[in-house]
Order: structure tokens, then sequence, then C-alpha cells
């Protein structure tokens, strides 16, 4: 997001209280305050942590005017944070965090939390949003962003959100909360009520996201809610208040499926989409494929062997496709269904209904790809007829059989398990009867399935072949 970073000039040291300016990005738009002995190269570390974690926090709620984000930021680092805080957001651009504590590696939580805050603040102006609701999407975005960073979750947190009941949530909802811990209860119980959204959502940040897009241009929240996540504020809640009363007693049951869900999956790091000439192709139906490139698609004729008019058209104009900026592999799996993949994401399309499955895109994880080694992210997948699945990841592939979900050890993609085919990284492929067709580079190999060789004359370019 930010270009290259700069030091502005200014005391090194000073006495508590003379806060000052000890370092600002080349394009002024992160700005390090301190009132402490901070170093302009510390300062410095600091200001990229924060864009990191800003960018995450955009990425992950998918704000629907970015251009809302864009105003300046200034980072207050205090040597003694007021009321105990360890960090404090001061909307629309400031946020505060001690001194002390953002020099451990467990703050970049806290920053990721306060920047979720300040997004919101600058996209809400003076609209109003529940303050469980702001807490619970900011903690949300905290626990995510440790797992983007390979950092374990807190253990603390299945203890400290055990113990609330619904009756907590019911005075949480209603702003009565008459408890010592009010904060507390205020906090965890939104943290839970956002996590329980997203395990029914995969997608709830970016439907919140829109969400608070709508209150913020004067729509009331039950509206927005239900607009957003397709069924009815109160219903919601009431789901919510029954979840809670089923894991009662069940601490395990209430995060599973939740970033506070200490398990062997926390911590891990999506695998990056990398830049591909082809990023997909999928054979639909009825004598169609479709190719992906970056954030385009465009339909292909098999039989006629070209493109249809009127493309190519943008992803963003395919009704709830998730990735406007393109998905990594697309795989029809010969059950009516396709899927597509990004980064450790899927979804799911049925061809009758002519529509994305409801409760997607989800996070692969090993309870529901069980055997899979691939869950941080793949290159791209091939359905290779008889119930079997092809998976490619950089110079490997692994074979997956759809009718008993069993999953085969990762092999080379050489010569012996693919003669003739000449490439040992794939960026796309899909089959089309009795040919198949390779992507890698800028060029694509046509394949004989059954003989098992590339045909004659090829690998040959991309461009223009496949060039709508």
């Amino acid at each position: 997001m930010i270009g290259s970073i700069a030091f502005v000039a200014g005391l090194m040291f000073g006495a508590p209280d003379a806060e000052r300016k000890v370092f600002a990005t080349a394009d002024g738009w992160v700005t390090v305050l301190s009132d402490g002995e901070l170093a302009a190269a510390e300062a410095e570390e600091i200001a990229k942590r924060v864009i990191v974690a800003w960018d995450f926090d955009k990425k992950e709620d998918q704000w629907p005017d970015p251009k809302l984000l864009a105003a300046p930021l200034t980072v207050r680092v205090v040597t003694k944070a007021p009321d105990g805080l360890l960090g404090r957001a001061n909307a629309p651009s400031t946020f505060l965090i001690a001194l002390d504590y953002v020099r451990r590696p467990g703050s970049a939580a806290t920053i990721a939390h306060e920047l979720t805050h300040l997004q919101d603040f600058r996209v809400l102006k003076k609209a109003k949003l529940p303050q469980w609701w702001l807490e619970g999407r900011a903690d949300s975005n905290a626990f995510a962003f440790r797992a983007h960073l390979g950092m374990q979750q807190n253990p603390d947190w299945k203890g400290r959100v055990a113990k609330w009941t619904s009756a907590d949530a019911r005075a949480v909802f209603v702003e009565a909360v008459q408890s010592a811990d009010h904060r507390m209860q205020v906090e965890e119980v939104g943290t839970l009520w956002i996590e329980h959204l997203r395990v029914r959502y995969p997608d709830a940040h970016p439907r919140s996201a829109r969400m608070i897009a709508a209150v913020a241009a004067g729509a009331a929240l039950e509206q927005a809610f239900a607009t957003a996540f397709g069924e009815p504020y109160e219903k919601a809640k009431e789901d919510f208040l029954a979840y809670l009363d089923r894991t009662q007693s069940d601490p395990d049951a209430r995060v599973a499926g939740t970033w506070m869900q200490w398990t062997s999956n926390a911590g891990r790091v999506p695998r990056t989409s990398r830049a591909k000439a082809v990023n997909a192709v999928i054979d639909w139906r009825e004598g169609k494929a479709y190719v992906f490139r970056d954030a385009g698609y465009a339909r292909f004729d098999i039989k006629a062997d070209k493109f249809d008019p009127s493309y190519p058209q943008p992803l963003s104009k395919w009704p709830s496709f998730p990735w406007p900026d393109g998905a990594d592999a697309a795989v029809n799996w010969g059950n009516g269904k396709a899927y597509f993949f990004k980064g450790d994401q899927y979804t799911r399309y049925d061809f009758k209904a002519a529509k994305f499955d409801a409760g997607f895109p989800k996070r692969m994880i090993r309870e529901t790809w069980p055997g899979f080694p691939w869950i941080d992210g793949f290159d791209t997948a091939l359905n290779w007829g008889d119930g079997v699945v092809l998976f490619f990841k950089d110079k490997e592939y692994l074979r997956y059989n759809t009718k008993t979900d069993e999953v085969g050890a990762p092999q080379a993609i050489d010569a012996k398990s693919w003669p003739g085919l000449g490439f040992t990284t794939i960026d796309a492929a899909v089959s089309f009867g009795a040919k198949a067709y390779f992507f890698s580079g800028a060029s694509y190999v046509r394949y004989d399935a059954a003989g098992r060789q590339a045909d004659l004359g090829f690998p040959q370019p991309i461009d223009p072949r496949w060039k709508p």
C-alpha cells in the first residue's frame, strides 16, 4: 500500500510527556509520535508493521469503497497508556499503543485490532454500530492476523469465552451489562458473535463491511444486516443465543471452527497466489469452458474451438463470485458442482441452481479435507475422469478419489510420471475428453490422456491462442 519509507528528522529521545514526531513514511501516510526513548529505526519498523496490518485488515474486509481508508494515519507510541490499556483507537486517524508492549511480537494482534476500529470509524463517520459488534470484529481480525503471521493463538481465550451464557449475551445486545467485568463481557460476547457468524458465513467480514457501509449511508442496522447476510437480524441473534446454550458446558464445541480454536491449524499462513498467464480453466457444461486470467474470465466454445463473443468480462460482474481479482484453480467435480480455490479458501457452485452454494467461501481445514496435505493452497486442479481429481503444487501432484475421499501421496511432476509433458510446474489444467491441456508460464501443451504423451508440435505459446 505504501511505497518507500523515509526518516523525518526529529529528536531521537526526549523527556516523558514531550510527545514529538520520530518518524514518517515518505508519502506522509504513517507518522509515528512518541513521548519516550524511541529511536527512528525502531519507529520505522513500527510503521512497517502498521502498514502490513492495515493492508491485511482492508483485504479481510474487502471494503466497498477503499478510498475512505486513504487518509493519513498517526501512531502514538507512549510510555504509559491510559486506563492500563495496551492500545486504543482514537477515531478516525490516530491510535495509541504502549511502548514496552509494541516491542513484543504479540502486539501484532493489538495493532490489527485497533486498525480494524479505525477502518470502521472512517467508513461509519457519524453513524453508530453497537460496541460489542465493533469489538468482536476487531478481535476476529486480530486472531486472523496472528494466524496470517504464523503465530499461535492465545489458548486462554477458550476459557475466557466459555463462561458467558445466553443471558449474558442478551444483556450485551440491549446494552444493559451490569457485571463487574463489563468491558470483557462486551468484548468477548462480541467476539463470539462475530466468530459464530464467520463459521456460518466464511465471508462474514466482507458482509459486515457492506453492512457498515449501508449503515453509514443511512440504512437501519436491521435492514443493512438482512441485505448483507440474507437473513433477519433477530433470527441471527436467536441462532447465536441457541449456540451459546448448546455449548455452555462444552468449551471445545464453543470455539470449534473459530480463530480461537487451539488446533494444529492455528497459525498457518495461506499460500500466496502467484502470477500466471492463465489462472485457471474449467470444463463447464454443454460444450463450454471458462478461462480465467487475472481479474477477467471468458467463455470458450469447445466444439467451435473459439471464444464466444462479448468476452472477456470482469469477474466483478459474476454474481457472488468471491474473488474479483481472480482464483488460483477451478475444477468441475463431476457431481453437479464446480469448485473454485484461492489461497486457503474455496467456494462451491451448483450447476443446476446456477449459483454459488450458501455458506461459502470456506477455509480448507484438516477436519473437512482429511489427509489433504495442501490446505494452505496449491496451483491448480484437474478432473482426470473416473472419479479422480489431480491437484498440482510447485513440482508435485497428487490424486484425489472423489468417490472415497482418499488422497494419494504427492509425487514429482517428471518424465516418469508425465512422459512427454515437458513441464515441472503447472499453472492451470483442463480436460476436454480425450485431450488434456496443461498451462505453464507462457506455454501450453495438448496432452493425449490415453496415450500419456504430448501431441506433436507442442508446447506452443498461450497467446494468442488462449486470449479472447
